[in-house]
C-alpha cells in the first residue's frame, strides 16, 4: 500500500514538472511591475500614466513614471509595455489616480470591471493632473503610490474622508443611485493633501464634497475609531471612539440613529453640555452631507440602497428626487 502511494506521488511530481515546462512563462525581470496608475485626459484622448518599479540585482528600488495618450486603455497598456521593455504587470497596483472627467472615469470603470487590478487597489480622484500626482516626490525611497496607499489604510479607521478601493467602487457604482465617493488628493508644498471627496454618479463627476460632508459620510458608514474632531460650540476637540448606524423608516421618513461613543481628551467621558454640543456637531455633519449630495441629486449616504434592502414594500413609494426624502438624524451615546 505504501509502495503504491509513493509511486502515485512520484507520478504527480513528474506531471507537475512536465506541465511547468509546457506552459509558457515570463521572467519577472521582463515584467514592468506597476505600483500606480494615473488616468487623465489630454486633447480629448485618454492620458495613461504608470508608476513602475525599476530595480536590478544589487540596486536600490527606483520608480519611474511613463505616459502615453491613447483612444483605448488596452492600447495604452500595450504601448507602455513596449516602452518599458516588458509586459505591464498591473496585479501589484497600489493606487489609481483618476481625474475628474468622463474620459478618465470611463477608463477606471474598464480597469475595475475587467479585473485588471486587485479589488484591494485604492482609488483616489484629483482635480489636477493625475500624472503630476504620480510624479510628485515621496519621502525616502517610497513610491508616491505606496505613500497614498498607506494614507488610505490609516483612513479606514479615522473620521474624515472615507477611502475607496476597487471592491467598494464596484459595489457602490452598481447599487441603487450608482453614487461613488472617491477621496480627492492634491499636492500642496510638496505634501499630499486629502480633505475632500469627488462624488461620481453614472461615471460622471458630480461635485466635490467638503470636509464636513466627508465627516458625515464616515459617521454613517461607521468608519470611526479614536478620531479627533473639532467642535465649534465647545471651542475644543473631542475624540470619537466609534459610530454605529441604526437605520429605520416610518411614514415615508428615513431615520438615521447613530450610536456614538465619544470622550474628551484626558477624560473618560463627556459632561451633559459636552454631549449636547457633540450631538449637534454630528447631526449637522450628517445632514450637511445629505443636503450637499441632494442638491446634485446624488445619494452620497446610500440611503436608497438601504430602503430597497430593508423596506422593499416602501421602495416604490420613494420620491423621484433624493432631496424630497424626509430625513431625521439622531445621536445616542453609548
Amino acid at each position: 500500500m505504501l509502495k503504491n502511494k509513493t509511486i502515485m506521488i512520484l507520478v504527480l511530481i513528474t506531471m507537475l514538472i512536465v506541465f511547468d515546462y509546457l506552459v509558457p512563462s515570463i521572467d519577472v525581470s521582463k515584467r514592468a511591475i506597476v505600483v500606480g496608475i494615473g488616468l487623465g485626459e489630454e486633447k480629448g484622448r485618454l492620458l495613461l500614466s504608470v508608476q513602475s518599479l525599476s530595480r536590478k540585482k544589487g540596486e536600490t528600488a527606483e520608480y519611474q513614471v511613463n505616459s502615453v495618450t491613447c483612444d483605448e486603455l488596452v492600447d495604452g497598456i500595450e504601448t507602455l509595455g513596449l516602452t518599458l521593455g516588458g509586459r505591464l504587470s498591473l496585479a501589484h497596483t497600489l493606487t489609481i489616480i483618476v481625474e475628474d472627467n468622463a474620459t478618465a472615469l470611463s477608463a477606471l470603470d474598464y480597469l475595475a470591471k475587467n479585473n485588471l487590478v486587485s479589488d484591494r487597489t485604492y482609488i483616489l480622484a484629483t482635480t489636477i493632473s493625475a500624472k503630476d500626482i504620480l510624479s510628485a516626490k515621496a519621502t525616502g525611497n517610497e513610491s508616491t503610490s505606496a505613500v497614498l496607499r498607506e494614507s488610505q489604510e490609516i483612513a479606514k479607521t479615522r473620521a474624515g474622508v472615507p477611502p475607496c478601493n476597487v471592491r467598494k467602487y464596484l459595489s457602490d457604482s452598481a447599487g441603487v443611485g450608482r453614487c461613488v465617493n472617491l477621496p480627492a488628493v492634491t499636492v500642496k508644498e510638496g505634501d499630499f493633501s486629502i480633505t475632500t471627496c469627488l462624488s461620481v454618479k453614472d461615471g460622471e463627476p458630480v461635485f466635490l464634497m467638503d470636509e464636513e460632508g466627508c465627516l458625515g459620510v464616515s459617521l454613517v458608514e461607521g468608519r470611526i475609531f479614536d478620531a479627533k474632531t473639532y467642535v465649534k460650540d465647545l471651542d475644543a476637540s473631542v475624540e470619537l471612539v466609534s459610530s454605529k448606524l441604526s437605520f429605520s423608516m416610518s411614514d415615508g421618513a428615513v431615520k438615521l440613529q447613530l450610536k456614538l461613543s465619544a470622550k474628551a481628551f484626558n477624560s473618560q467621558g463627556l459632561e451633559k453640555d459636552e454631549q449636547l454640543a457633540v450631538e449637534q456637531h454630528v447631526v449637522a455633519a450628517v445632514t450637511h452631507a445629505f443636503n450637499q449630495g441632494a442638491t446634485h441629486d446624488c445619494d452620497v449616504l446610500h440611503i436608497c440602497q438601504r430602503v430597497k434592502a430593508f423596506y422593499p414594500e416602501q421602495w416604490s413609494t420613494l420620491p423621484p428626487q433624493i432631496s424630497l426624502l424626509p430625513l431625521q438624524v439622531e445621536v445616542r451615546f453609548v
